[in-house]
């Protein structure tokens, strides 16, 4: 089976693993505009509050370990 999902933030993120989870033999392609996947950005809250100043704070995985999570 081939899947193909559009945008790499958390929504596109979550539906890769779960795909894969479902079906490990799935060829995935993820396709993503920018260089950041995984983003998420209900904490932009929080970092506009100052909670915390690293906005990579907000990036669950970097593109090499999402890669890595769903090539397992």
């Amino acid at each position: 089976m081939k899947i193909i999902i559009i945008g790499a933030q958390a929504a596109g993120a979550s539906a890769a693993a779960k795909a894969k989870r479902m079906n490990p033999e799935a060829t995935i392609r993820i396709y993503e505009k920018s260089d950041i996947v995984s983003f998420g950005a209900c904490g932009l809250p929080y970092f506009i509050g100052n909670h915390f100043t690293d906005a990579d704070e907000m990036i669950s995985r970097t593109p090499e370990q999402f890669q890595k999570m769903i090539l397992k």
